[in-house]
């Protein structure tokens, strides 16, 4: 059996043969948001470090060579003999109030109604004022395209056509979950809200991250 770092290098070279997918991106237009307030649901206590997230993100997106919109981040805890290894996953917050929306001189980056922080590539001019307005390092320039800014986009094209976002599909843990926060899956709302009345989200937007294990509610 591969071991996740063997794993993710085999998912790296299959995203190599993807080049060219997006080879007309920087031209593309805006992507339309799906009906609804849609939310992602993060908990930490179930991520199992396979990266199937990463490798699934990066399928999906084609994102510059050694960029990721999603990470995985390893953390050690305790000390010898009694040391673990966790993870947690980490992306775009999606924030209500998002610092990198207000940096941004053209209007490329902007908060859509559905929750998502959007990126138009028709109006960013590469000036990279919305990085380091950024408090959580998620998005990068993309060199091949003029230093246009990237990040995760909460998968707008698959939501629109019905499908979860491709970090979400792929995690087998169920670490991800994702939904409308305002219905009709109640089971997704009542999950949500499961996690704020906890106080377990330590997020202000449409990604919500959590380090109690919740269990599992895909939309």
């Amino acid at each position: 059996m591969e071991d996740r770092r063997t794993f993710i290098k085999h998912g790296l070279l299959l995203c190599a043969g993807a080049g060219g997918l997006l080879a007309v991106r920087g031209e593309a237009a805006p992507k339309k948001c799906p009906d609804g307030q849609w939310t992602m649901v993060v908990d930490s206590a179930l991520c199992t470090g396979c990266n199937a997230c990463m490798v699934a993100c990066k399928l999906q997106h084609n994102t510059q060579k050694g960029k990721f919109n999603t990470h995985v981040v390893e953390e050690e805890k305790g000390t010898f003999p009694h040391a673990s290894l966790g993870f947690s996953p980490t992306l775009c917050h999606h924030c209500d109030d998002a610092p990198c929306v207000k940096a941004c001189p053209t209007g490329a980056s902007a908060k859509d109604p559905c929750g998502a922080v959007t990126m138009d590539w028709s109006l960013c001019n590469g000036c990279g004022a919305c990085l380091p307005a950024c408090p959580h390092n998620a998005r990068f320039a993309d060199t091949r395209f003029g230093n246009r800014a990237d990040k995760c986009d909460l998968c707008l094209d698959r939501i629109s056509q019905g499908l979860q976002p491709a970090c979400v599909e792929n995690c087998a843990s169920g670490a991800r979950t994702f939904g409308r926060s305002d219905g009709p899956n109640e089971a997704f709302a009542g999950h949500m809200e499961k996690i704020r009345r906890h106080n377990e989200n330590d997020s202000n937007g449409a990604v919500l991250f959590c380090k109690g294990n919740t269990g599992g509610t895909q939309a």
